[in-house]
């Protein structure tokens, strides 16, 4: 914020980011603590005990730990919720720039009430960063020349940082970067090189970043140590990886061949049960060699088959986000809350007694508004989609394509590659809220002079 703002323009700026980071906090609030999932555990003691994740980056932990310093988990839902806030902000500057102060607050009214938001940010979890690392790769990639270089910056640390908390959130990133040349050629969309290069530079900072701390642990390159056992798991769901074992492992003595009678179709009762095959076999660790050799065999052993399986795993996953998914009671034998009774003794209470703990979040009635919602969202975007490819809108039909192409490598991401999970698709439905923003009274679709811009030769520009 700008000290050289107006008076009034200073305090809509506040008002904006104080009411909409309070909307964003009220799902936590209600609760009565912030929301946790079972991996949340996991998060919650990899910084403070020191020790580094197989499953996952540790850069969400310190995220995190630099905020509830030990206190109180409260301050990750502020923050979290904050950001949010600010991405949004961005956005409507882009896309609805002529957008008032009351028209701002209504979008974040919009998402905190109708779709999942507020579940996603006041969670002790990294999800909130995937759909906000995408609207931070659009402003940087496409929208350079309206952003000053403190917000390039900053827009560029966000994307640092929500790469490093997770390995899809790099995988994603990736795609988009190959996505929006692609569309940039094809749409005659003007692109920014810088904006590209810094995004790259982003992206190898937090594959830079992941490396360093895995050769630390493990004094050996890899980017994600376990990430072949989750996709035996995928496979083990699918049914092809008790195909191929049945019909190899009497000529290929697999260490899982023992097991092939008992394997599970669910990608959580191989990964996460106590009496679990992969258990037996001494764990993620000790089985990710055989898993990588594996995986490839039984991918190659069918390949066509598994293209299939992934497309129809893509469009399943694509469609479903239901919101709270995952966000049960969790027992006393869950990490989460064994770490929260440890480290955050004082607030324990708290959290025992939230409506989480104490199985009263109706998600069931949250849902009956929510997935509709997300229905008509994806339909209004289409239906957005159409007419900006008739009144060849540029813009605006390069922005949905963008949206598109996030959700649909995010659910190919996550349905296809890894465990089918509510809470992957639901996390992205603001997507499809910034895909409208054009719409909005002063949004570049309504007002004229706005709405197109020239036409020419391909342009990256710097």
């Amino acid at each position: 914020m700008s000290a050289q703002w107006p008076p009034a323009q200073l305090s809509a700026q506040l008002g904006y980011y104080l009411i909409g980071t309070v909307l964003l906090c009220w799902v936590a609030v209600w609760n009565g603590y912030p929301l946790v999932f079972p991996d949340s555990g996991a998060y919650i003691r990899a910084a403070i005990e020191h020790h580094n994740l197989a499953d996952r980056p540790i850069y969400y932990s310190i995220f995190i730990a630099l905020i509830h310093l030990r206190l109180s988990l409260w301050p990750v839902v502020i923050v979290q919720s904050l950001i949010a806030v600010w991405i949004i902000a961005e956005a409507l500057a882009v896309f609805a720039p002529r957008t008032g102060l009351w028209g701002r607050l209504g979008v974040i009214l919009f998402l905190a009430v109708a779709t999942g938001l507020p579940w996603v940010t006041g969670e002790i979890m990294p999800d909130f960063f995937a759909p906000l690392l995408v609207m931070a790769f659009y402003l940087i990639v496409v929208e350079w020349d309206r952003l000053g270089w403190a917000k390039r910056l900053l827009l560029f640390g966000f994307l640092c940082v929500a790469q490093a908390s997770h390995y899809s959130h790099v995988m994603l990133t990736a795609g988009l970067m190959a996505v929006a040349v692609f569309l940039g050629i094809v749409l005659r969309q003007k692109l920014s090189w810088r904006g590209l290069g810094l995004t790259a530079l982003a992206t190898l900072s937090a594959i830079a970043a992941i490396l360093a701390v895995n050769y630390a642990e493990r004094r050996e390159i890899i980017f994600a140590p376990t990430g072949n056992v989750l996709l035996v798991s995928r496979l083990l769901e699918y049914g092809t990886a008790q195909d191929y074992l049945a019909r190899t492992c009497p000529t290929h003595p697999y260490r899982i061949c023992p097991y092939v009678s008992i394997l599970p179709h669910r990608v959580t009762d191989f990964l996460w049960r106590d009496d679990s095959v992969l258990n037996r076999l001494g764990g993620a660790e000790a089985y990710r060699d055989e898993a990588g050799s594996l995986a490839r065999a039984i991918i190659l052993d069918a390949p066509l088959r598994h293209v299939a399986l992934a497309a129809n795993a893509t469009v399943a996953q694509f469609f479903y986000f239901p919101t709270g998914f995952g966000n049960d009671v969790q027992g006393p034998g869950q990490k989460v809350t064994e770490m929260i009774h440890r480290y955050f003794a004082r607030e324990a209470p708290s959290y025992d007694a939230s409506r989480q703990q104490t199985g009263r979040l109706y998600r069931e009635r949250f849902n009956a508004l929510h997935v509709p919602v997300a229905y008509g969202l994806i339909g209004a975007n289409l239906v957005l989609l159409a007419i900006a490819a008739l009144r060849r809108n540029g813009r605006v039909v390069f922005l949905l394509l963008v949206i598109f192409a996030a959700l649909i490598g995010n659910a190919f991401l996550c349905g296809a590659v890894s465990s089918s999970d509510g809470r992957y698709q639901s996390r992205m439905i603001l997507l499809l809220v910034v895909g409208l923003m054009p719409l909005l009274p002063g949004g570049i679709f309504g007002w004229p002079g706005a709405a197109h811009r020239p036409n020419g030769a391909t342009q990256l520009h710097g």
